[in-house]
């Protein structure tokens, strides 16, 4: 026992004496600082503490876990050195990453240290590689190494680099990429650079379509940079008929959300359906967006050249955003507290299109105000255009015009309260002048505005329930202009003027229900109507009759009716009636059937009676504008297993005046295959042709953030 306590006190005096002589041999040397060494049953010798029964290491931004550590403190030829090698069990914290492996090594003079066959992970991705070197900066560089979604330690797919850069941010910058699945490589690239998050944006996506007139088709398309906000893509594609194509895609949204630019760049050797003799087609879009001045200020730029006008269709893929063609357009508007001005100019880039150039126009809208202490409210707004009407080069027997147009609109109002009853009187007048017309001059249109408006509102509550009725009358007069539709260039729906005595008339009802601390509406209709007066083109004082409806069953159903009823003819004039049926969150159905006669126009606004009010229902019975037809849209989707889903969408019409009748339908197969990789099979039938595609992206679903401040929450 004596022996025992003799021994216990030598080995504390040498301890003791051992890092007496190298705090001495250090008085002008600086150790890093911060850090706790907690071992189990250690070691001590030479400045050296060591254990294989396990201990934990801490330091500024690292935590270090193992079974078997060697901590060195020491001066070796007047300089610090500061280490540990740690393995077994290895468990590492190093700033906001965690990782795992056989072996590390660091210094904690330098910061840097090396963990050899380490792994970690930045959800949703896991890194790994033969040695991982961790940085100062608190980013970390990995040698011949991976990054995959699969969690498991052999990954169905990943990606394979010689070298991954991982910064603090997130940010990986990668060199001579391989795409395996299985640890069969499907793609190379040279060099990567992305951020870790677009992995929700679906960066890596495989397509094949077959069948139709243009052959197969194989595409390829992968995100091969990502930084700081900017994305971008590459496209190719091979049609085993014609040939290559290939193409870039850039995005851009800034933090704030305030700039957001988009372009896609596309070329193929190709051809179109009707053009066979084309050998090359391109399609260059893009959008660009930008909001300054605390918001004041905003400016819209779209561009949208292609080769044909089919070329959207031709390659209308989930993955490719080639919808119908854009406008080239430059819009800048800016907004004041008692103005707004636009500055608008369009023009025309494809030959195949029919457009109205405005280069450019310029207009302002001012707010309204009140007249003195007379309780009349003053608008008025104005605009300079010079417009030039452009004709598709495919139509014969058409002859472009264009024109300056100035245009000045002002109107007075005066709304008196005569309980229940609210009552506004209306007045006031349109300017326009024409710098060119069909007969070589000048064109002055005036005419005067007058009219006249009563409305109420009722209510009534029931329990949890308010019903709200609304009826009114609306009667406005439009005087003869002084220049007639025939006399100065139509250029859109605005220069249409000529007299018309108009009344609208109708009762809005709604019922709105509370719930907790949500109101909704279960219920609307709108019925109304229009009576003309005077008017030779109209053979009744009320032609049609309308009706809006729109109900909500339950949560999961609704239903929505959109009908006229043609008083001329003795039949419906337009019929719209669509069902939405959410029976689960795996299970919807929606179906539409759209029925419109021939004596109901196509027009951009239906509320507008001019083009009735100049022209006889004869001569627009047989124009382009009747267009009878039926349709019928449906639409299903259905999740029969956490993984497989299938959609069916369908478009049927009949009863067509100049052309026969069709059906297409697209069904589709969805499904995740080894965590990340979704697949799709999609049969598409058109009214030309049939196709087959096979789609297959590399992402997962972004996950909602939830933010709870103050007993406050919002979702991001």
């Amino acid at each position: 026992m004596l022996n025992l306590f003799f021994s216990f006190i030598l080995f504390i005096t040498y301890f003791t004496s051992s890092f007496a002589d190298e705090i001495s041999k250090t008085d002008s040397v600086q150790f890093s600082n911060n850090i706790v060494v907690d071992l189990r049953e250690p070691f001590y010798e030479d400045g050296i503490l060591t254990t294989e029964k396990g201990g934990v290491v801490t330091a500024s931004d690292l935590r270090i876990q193992a079974l078997k550590i060697i901590y060195v403190r020491k001066i070796i030829n007047d300089m610090p050195v500061l280490t540990i090698e740690a393995e077994g069990q290895l468990s590492i914290d190093f700033g906001e990453y965690s990782f795992t492996g056989d072996k590390i090594v660091y210094d904690f003079q330098k910061h840097e240290g090396t963990i050899y066959k380490g792994r970690t992970s930045a959800e949703p991705w896991f890194f790994g590689g033969e040695k991982l070197e961790l940085r100062a900066d608190g980013s970390y560089l990995i040698y011949n190494g991976y990054f995959t979604t699969s969690e498991n330690v052999k990954p169905e797919w990943a990606i394979y680099s010689t070298q991954i850069l991982v910064e603090k941010e997130k940010f990986v910058n990668a060199e001579n990429i391989h795409l395996c699945l299985n640890h069969f490589s499907v793609l190379w690239i040279p060099h990567l650079k992305m951020n870790l998050d677009t992995i929700f944006d679906s960066p890596i996506r495989y397509r094949f379509k077959w069948g139709g007139k243009q052959g197969p088709r194989l595409g390829l398309s992968y995100q091969i940079f990502s930084w700081k906000r900017w994305k971008t893509l590459v496209r190719f594609d091979y049609r085993l008929t014609r040939g290559p194509g290939g193409g870039i895609e850039f995005y851009y949204l800034s933090e704030d959300h305030k700039t957001d630019f988009e372009s896609i760049n596309y070329i193929s050797n190709d051809s179109s359906l009707i053009h066979l003799h084309e050998k090359i087609r391109y399609r260059f879009k893009g959008h660009y967006q930008k909001l300054w001045n605390q918001d004041k200020t905003k400016l819209l730029l779209t561009y949208d050249k292609l080769s044909d006008i089919d070329m959207p269709q031709s390659y209308d893929d989930h993955d490719f955003d080639f919808e119908t063609s854009e406008r080239t357009q430059l819009l800048i508007r800016h907004q004041e507290e008692t103005w707004i001005s636009n500055f608008y100019s369009r023009v025309r880039v494809n030959s195949f299109q029919t457009v109205k150039q405005e280069l450019p126009t310029f207009s302002t809208s001012f707010k309204p105000f009140a007249l003195a202490k007379t309780g009349i409210v003053f608008e008025n707004r104005a605009s300079a255009s010079y417009l030039d009407y452009k004709y598709s080069d495919n139509f014969i027997h058409t002859r472009d015009y264009s024109s300056t147009r100035f245009e000045y609109q002002p109107s007075f109002y005066r709304a008196f309260s005569i309980k229940p009853l609210t009552i506004t009187p209306k007045a006031g007048a349109v300017g326009i002048i024409y710098g060119n017309s069909p007969s070589g001059d000048a064109q002055w249109l005036t005419l005067g505005v007058m009219g006249l408006q009563v409305n109420t509102q009722l209510h009534k509550y029931y329990s949890q329930h308010k019903h709200l009725i609304e009826p009114y009358i609306d009667y406005t007069y439009y005087s003869k202009p002084t220049s007639s539709p025939h006399q100065h260039y139509i250029f859109d729906i605005n220069d249409g003027w000529t007299r018309l005595s108009q009344l609208t008339f109708g009762i809005k009802n709604g019922i709105y229900k509370k719930d907790e601390n949500t109101i909704k509406r279960v219920f609307y209709s709108h019925i109304f109507t229009y009576a003309f007066f005077d008017q030779h083109t109209h053979p009744l004082l009320v032609p049609k009759i309308y009706g809006q409806f729109d109900y909500l069953a339950n949560p999961k159903v609704r239903y929505s009716l959109d009908a006229a009823w043609d008083f001329v003819h003795m039949q419906t004039d337009h019929l719209n009636f669509l069902t939405e049926w959410t029976l689960t969150s795996d299970f919807a159905i929606s179906c539409e059937y759209r029925h419109r006669s021939a004596w109901s126009w196509r027009k951009v606004d239906q509320s507008n009676f001019f083009l009735e009010a100049f022209h006889t229902n004869k001569k627009l019975y047989h124009s382009t504008i009747s267009d009878r037809r039926d349709t019928l849209l449906t639409h299903f989707f259905y999740r029969f297993r956490p993984n497989w889903a299938c959609e069916f969408v369908s478009r049927q019409g009949w009863n067509r005046k100049r052309e026969p009748k069709y059906f297409e339908f697209e069904l589709n197969l969805f499904t995740t295959i080894q965590t990340a990789w979704h697949m799709q099979l999609s049969y598409q039938h058109q009214e030309n042709e049939d196709r087959i595609a096979i789609y297959m992206n590399v992402g997962l679903k972004r996950p909602d953030i939830r933010t709870c401040e103050k007993n406050t929450c919002r979702f991001d």
